[in-house]
C-alpha cells in the first residue's frame, strides 16, 4: 500500500527552497527519492509522512564553492 510523502527542502539559512508530494511504497523508497529530488542549492531536507517527521537528509553538494584545493595550493 502506498503512502503520500511531503519533501520539505529547505536552504543552510533554513528558509525555504520547494516541495514535493510523491507516493512511494516505503520509507527508505522516500528517503532515496528525497535525495534524487534534492535541488542543488537545497543543503537540508525534511521527509514527512503525514504529520509525522521521519527524518531529514543533508545534501552532500555545498551551498557555496569548495575552496579547499585552492587553499592547499596557496601555501607559501
Amino acid at each position: 500500500m502506498t503512502k503520500t510523502y511531503t519533501f520539505r527542502y529547505l536552504n543552510a539559512d533554513g528558509s525555504f527552497n520547494g516541495i514535493a508530494v510523491v507516493q512511494l511504497d516505503d520509507r527508505y523508497s522516500a528517503e532515496l527519492s528525497a535525495k534524487n529530488l534534492m535541488p542543488n542549492k537545497a543543503a537540508t531536507v525534511e521527509i514527512w509522512c503525514g504529520d509525522d517527521l521521519i527524518g531529514t537528509e543533508s545534501n552532500a553538494q555545498p551551498d557555496t564553492p569548495d575552496h579547499s584545493s585552492a587553499d592547499a595550493l596557496s601555501h607559501p
